[in-house]
């Protein structure tokens, strides 16, 4: 198993802990809805006031984190600021992980190398300062899971992880289980538990019981088992019935079935649920598009989805810019 590709889905790909974090609600706010303008102004307005502020600092390394690119060096830095000014701050030490963990994945194998004892201790810290954080358990498990040995991983490292955390929070432990059992394959067993645990009403809770969820689910798709992905994004639905999350899900179930219509329907009321404009989604209502034979409203929605700052995978942001040649206009 090569590292550079652990590292990097360790600290960026599993994103439970790190999308569900929780800062100040003009920053998390801003993060829910892709808003990054607003993220770096509101960071940079908090530490125009104090340069040590611990918000503005891990908002920064989340930006560089997420976005990569001309953010990730800054964001880095951010992070480092943050760990030398407040040692004690369990997420200022996952925020760094996160940062590292992206320019693992940017630097190849010598960087995943050079990075992977840093990434490492900077989860492990956090949990050591936050025991009973649900955010630092997820991103330590994630480094465990998918880490090869010689890197310090091991799945006998998160499940002992997880033991601990489910003492110290018993209502959330079977998150932290769900984790531990998707990566194993047991896909069965992790929606199991999300289903008898309702959806937790802290916010960054609830984003992790939907971003497992949404895992489960995906699973099931890649693996072309449409009526199980089905079946998870519907009790996500039943749930949490204004959750975009699953209505954009349905429309993949959809779309990977070539039933063009109805994915195209589950897109738009994703997107009209969505607090702030999701690339994704228009990425992949453009493709519906096509195939329902509408390349102009296709080129309009792959442009959009090339226009927003949301973070989208290079191999993605490939096929938008060759579709767009292909439907403009000579």
């Amino acid at each position: 198993m090569k590292i550079t590709p652990v590292l990097a889905a360790a600290a960026v790909a599993l994103t439970a802990g790190a999308g569900a974090l929780a800062q100040t609600p003009a920053l998390d706010a801003a993060f829910d809805r892709f808003d990054y303008a607003s993220v770096e102004r509101e960071a940079q307005r908090l530490l125009a006031a104090n340069a040590t502020d611990a918000a503005g600092l891990i908002a920064l390394a989340r930006l560089g984190a997420q976005l990569g690119d001309e953010k990730l060096d800054p964001g880095v830095a951010a992070a480092e600021r943050c760990v030398a000014t407040h040692p004690l701050h369990a997420q200022c030490h996952g925020a760094l992980g996160h940062a590292l963990g992206r320019k693992a994945m940017d630097g190849g194998m010598v960087a995943g190398l050079r990075y992977a004892g840093r990434i490492k201790s900077s989860f492990e810290r956090a949990v050591q300062l936050a025991p009973d954080s649900l955010e630092a358990r997820l991103d330590l498990n994630s480094y465990y899971l998918l880490a090869p040995a010689v890197a310090g991983g091991g799945t006998g490292k998160a499940r002992r992880n997880t033991e601990e955390f489910a003492r110290l929070k018993p209502e959330l432990g079977d998150l932290a289980w769900a984790q531990v059992e998707i990566q194993d394959g047991k896909l069965d067993e992790a929606l199991a538990r999300l289903e008898r645990m309702p959806p937790p009403e802290e916010r960054a809770a609830r984003r992790v019981w939907i971003g497992t969820l949404t895992r489960v689910a995906y699973a099931h798709l890649g693996a072309q088992r449409f009526e199980a992905a089905q079946r998870a994004f519907e009790l996500g639905a039943q749930r949490l019935s204004r959750e975009p999350e699953f209505l954009r899900g349905q429309g993949r179930v959809a779309q990977e079935q070539k039933q063009f219509e109805r994915a195209r329907r589950h897109f738009e009321s994703a997107l009209a649920l969505s607090t702030g404009p999701d690339a994704r989604l228009f990425f992949r209502l453009a493709q519906v598009m096509e195939q329902l034979a509408q390349p102009a409203e296709a080129l309009r929605h792959y442009e959009k989805a090339r226009s927003l700052a949301s973070p989208l995978p290079r191999s993605i942001r490939q096929q938008i810019d060759e579709r767009i040649a292909a439907l403009r206009p000579a």
